[in-house]
């Protein structure tokens, strides 16, 4: 009588199958958090039009109608950011 190993090969997956299949249940919709991105989308809060205008007129009380120009320092400075990439 010969001996092989398929009864071992069977016996290992039929272990590593009810494994998995024990510890990789989905969970339940009520076990989830509620604070998730998976369950509540209302952590990545779009600004509204009121906001976005609000916003508007706050930049151009500060600082007018055009963006303000660069001073040297600062323009050195992006400078060398673009040449440090």
């Amino acid at each position: 009588m010969k001996f092989t190993l398929e009864p071992i090969y069977l016996i290992t997956a039929l272990i590593i199958a009810v494994v998995l299949g024990i510890s990789c249940q989905p969970q339940p919709v009520k076990a989830l958090e509620k604070d998730t991105d998976y369950y509540n989308h209302t952590l990545y809060d779009e600004p509204t039009e009121t906001e976005i205008e609000l916003a508007n007129q706050e930049w151009k009380a500060e600082h007018g109608e055009l963006q303000t120009p660069l001073t040297p320092e600062h323009e050195a400075e992006i400078r060398h950011h673009l040449r440090a990439k």
